[in-house]
């Protein structure tokens, strides 16, 4: 039967029982237990749900744009090079609109990451708190067992010590038998205070959870910084290819972007996770305790449950404190008769065995007051279930609001990521298409220098000569109508009526251009 009450149950926040709400499904799309269980795969594929849905969303993305890419490119044109003019790229204003969607995303990034950061540092404080508390305890009832050991050593001194002394038989048996029940109990306190030990030990050994805590909190706030300084690269390279207007720096950005969403929607996806198990935990973090311990020992779930209810369950340290204690008393007792007795024979040469009997005294005293101080702070809950409190807290509070927040800013990184590439899908068009026969680079994406987007003319030739490999149907000859009969007038409609020749029109004046008489 438990004993304990509930006097330090957790109250969740609202932002936790929304996400412990979020669906929990397995693989085959059931509906699987919301309880917080890292060992069973059910639950951790039913808390993962969530996460690959955002991963699923980052795929999807991600195909679509390469879909369309491949059509781009698959396609074929016929161009009217009479009348060509190329599609303007996406206005520099939308550009410049998801670089700042994304840098917002990159702040949010950098909150919810410095949120983890400090809630897991608090949890780690706390358990260092805690761990701290027991080793100090653990020191005390060590120094504690050694002077009780060293106490029942010299009471057993003390034993052969009563005889030669020239005291009445009756005396001197009474004065032995006195100092070997003074040292049975002195072994009695030892062994209680072993027991004391043993449970500290055997049940707290926190420190490596603290450092294998801080060691994972390292890799992950080092990643997620490093992830967020590489796309505020990117940012500055789009920036810097629209201040220039060089298509190039923009092509090599939109297609590092691509990784960039994936890496977003990836992040996305673990961070959502994170959160979603966070608050399954954080729900109700006594029921996940008491249910680890239903397998455990008896003193170790009694001992558990102690420094986690505090005062509603019973100290598994009491009985054995309180034995221990009884027994310092009685030999404290016991000493103070065989000094009386040894006081009443001033003749007798007991010198010795009083500074042996005055020097126990001090000892017990000073073990009795140790005893009591590790009792009223070490074992005692109230610094333990401090410690406790500031670790839920600190785990259930910054770092599920830190999740959050990265996991919205991967989702927003991720979108602002989508709509960028596709802003410069012209720019990947030219990078799977054969470009060679324009000068340079052709229009940038936020070119604002040409508004009309027209491409610019081939070095050497003519703006309306197109490239060998478009197929080209020949000039059409027209007869000239009826009047045209001097020869330059031939020549002078044969020019107006071929789609390529400009030469006739621009090697005479305007002047030259008249016709002949009629007949």
């Amino acid at each position: 039967m438990d004993m304990c009450g509930n006097a330090s149950a957790y109250t969740a926040s609202s932002l936790v029982k929304q996400f412990h709400d979020f669906p929990h499904k397995s693989r085959d799309f059931k509906t699987v237990s919301s309880d917080f269980d890292p060992l069973d795969v059910t639950y951790l594929e039913g808390a993962a749900f969530t996460g690959a849905v955002c991963i699923l969303a980052g795929s999807v993305l991600f195909f679509m744009i390469l879909l369309y890419l491949c059509c781009c490119a698959c396609r074929k044109h016929r161009v009217d090079y009479m009348n060509y003019k190329s599609e303007p790229g996406c206005h520099w204003g939308w550009a410049i609109l998801f670089v700042a969607v994304c840098t917002c995303g990159l702040g949010l990034a950098y909150f919810g990451n410095e949120y983890v950061k400090q809630g897991v540092e608090a949890a780690a404080k706390a358990i260092n708190d805690g761990n701290q508390t027991v080793a100090a305890g653990q020191v005390q009832v060590s120094s504690i067992i050694i002077d009780l050991d060293s106490s029942e050593q010299t009471l057993l001194n003390l034993e052969g010590a009563w005889i030669g002394k020239g005291l009445p038989t009756e005396v001197q048996q009474s004065l032995v038998d006195q100092t070997i029940e003074a040292r049975r109990q002195v072994g009695n306190a030892e062994y209680e205070a072993i027991n004391i030990r043993t449970t500290i030990n055997n049940v707290f050994d926190a420190g490596k959870y603290a450092e294998d805590l801080k060691k994972y909190d390292k890799w992950r706030w080092e990643g997620t910084l490093g992830a967020l300084c590489a796309i505020v690269a990117l940012l500055c390279l789009i920036v810097l290819g629209v201040c220039l207007g060089s298509s190039c720096t923009l092509k090599l950005t939109a297609f590092l972007m691509l990784f960039g969403l994936l890496v977003a929607w990836a992040a996305a996806g673990g961070f959502l996770f994170v959160a979603v198990a966070g608050s399954d935990f954080c729900i109700s973090p006594n029921s996940f305790v008491d249910r680890e311990l239903e397998d455990m020992s008896q003193t170790y779930s009694e001992t558990v449950k102690y420094f986690i209810y505090c005062q509603d369950c019973p100290n598994p340290f009491e009985s054995d404190y309180r034995t221990t204690m009884e027994s310092l008393n009685t030999v404290s007792n016991q000493l103070f008769e065989l000094k009386t007795v040894a006081e009443r024979y001033p003749n007798l040469d007991l010198s010795d065995v009083l500074a042996d009997i005055a020097q126990l005294k001090g000892s017990l005293t000073d073990v009795q007051t140790r005893l009591q101080s590790l009792w009223h702070n070490q074992i005692n809950c109230t610094s333990l279930n401090a410690a406790y409190k500031d670790l839920i807290a600190s785990a259930c509070g910054k770092t599920i609001d830190g999740a959050v927040y990265t996991f919205g800013a991967g989702c927003v990184i991720g979108f602002g990521a989508f709509f960028l590439i596709m802003a410069v899908q012209q720019h990947w068009t030219r990078i799977l298409t054969d470009d060679a026969w324009f000068e340079g680079e052709g229009t940038t994406l936020l070119d604002s220098r040409n508004g009309s987007g027209n491409r610019r003319r081939r070095r050497g030739g003519s703006a309306r000569t197109p490239p060998s490999h478009v197929q080209q149907d020949p000039p059409r000859y027209t007869q000239p109508a009826a009047g045209y009969r001097r020869q330059e007038d031939v020549a002078m409609h044969m020019a107006e009526h071929n789609p390529y020749q400009d030469t006739y029109r621009d090697s005479k004046p305007r002047e030259a251009w008249g016709k002949s008489d009629q007949v």
